[in-house]
């Protein structure tokens, strides 16, 4: 592997992850996921050119370019994580107003029906 085939294995790599932490920064998670297809193919030719930068003479520039998405990857799978407890914590905001709701009739004793407990009647107030 030539260098000039190193370098755009590195720039495609860093292009995916700087658009995935663009997406995932502006609340666009779907379109982050999206991009796990080009993500995987990116990262494939990456894992080649470490494969091959082991046989360089001079690897200090690709080490920079390295770190730098390593950094990039850490921040974005902050970000993912960040989406996930987001997702996580709404799903049972929601599962939870049915637990506190109340339907707008009575039980027998004049207490306010809960919720999971309607059952499509309406008990009056006697």
């Amino acid at each position: 592997m030539d260098t000039h085939e190193i370098y755009n294995a590195v720039s495609e790599l860093r292009g995916v992850l700087e658009a995935e932490r663009e997406a995932l920064r502006t609340g666009r998670a779907q379109e982050a996921a999206g991009l796990v297809n080009e993500k995987m193919d990116a990262l494939k030719a990456f894992d080649a050119i470490i494969v091959a930068a082991q046989n360089m003479p001079d690897r200090s520039e690709l080490r920079g370019d390295i770190e730098g998405i390593v950094s990039l990857a850490r921040e974005n799978a902050s970000h993912f994580t960040a989406v996930r407890n987001g997702m996580s914590n709404a799903i049972s905001r929601l599962n939870s107003l049915s637990d506190t709701s109340y339907v707008g009739s009575y039980t027998a004793s004049g207490a306010k029906t809960p919720f999971p407990k309607a059952a499509g009647g309406y008990v009056k107030k006697v």
